[in-house]
């Protein structure tokens, strides 16, 4: 626990747990390098479903937010993870099929490792258009990560340019998940498959 009447200490704390990204990220930037400069709030970004601003970060931080109740409640679901992994895969399965034959690509799993598909991304070079179709009939997408590492702003002292890592640049600005969790239903998916190729044609 960290205890302190200082906000700017406090503000600094809180962007070293989480990855020194977001409002707290740049806040603290802000403060570390004497930039006075008013951070505002996005109103925009969904936090309970999808914060796009985690993933702009400013200093090296830490991934430090696991309590003592998320501790209790992962230990009870230790025991499901095969069973999770197991429908997820099953679920990657169906996505892959469905979508072979469209424009988009899928991901690509070889022989000597089993994906347990945490996130199903996909990649299109109609990223932004196809996320707001998709958000307008109901369906969540997260974009995981639109900067990519090397153009953070916490590794600008690394000299690193755009055009630096053109492969990670390129896939930055295309790539985005669709729903995938254990539970997913079969109507579910078929409605999000039925959507993406509605999209396309």
């Amino acid at each position: 626990m960290i205890v302190t009447n200082d906000d700017e200490l406090a503000t600094i704390c809180r962007a070293l747990k989480a990855h020194g990204s977001g409002e707290n990220g740049e806040k603290a930037y802000n403060i570390l390098n004497n930039i006075a400069e008013e951070v505002e709030e996005d109103k925009s970004a969904d936090n309970t479903v999808y914060n796009p601003l985690k993933y702009y970060n400013y200093l090296i931080g830490h991934n430090s937010r696991l309590d003592e109740v998320q501790a209790a409640i992962l230990r009870v679901k230790l025991p499901l993870l095969d069973v999770w992994n197991k429908k997820r895969r099953e679920n990657a399965r169906f996505y892959n099929q469905e979508l072979s034959k469209t424009e988009l690509v899928t991901p690509h799993e070889v022989d000597y490792v089993k994906h347990v598909y945490h996130m199903y991304v996909l990649q299109s070079e109609k990223r932004e258009e196809l996320v707001e179709f998709l958000k307008m009939n109901g369906i969540a997408t997260g974009i995981y990560y639109p900067v990519p590492i090397h153009l953070q702003k916490a590794y600008t002292k690394l000299g690193y340019k755009e055009g630096s890592l053109p492969s990670a640049e390129y896939l930055s600005k295309r790539t985005f998940a669709i729903p995938m969790f254990a539970e997913l239903t079969n109507e579910e998916k078929e409605y999000i498959v039925e959507n993406l190729k509605k999209f396309i044609i």
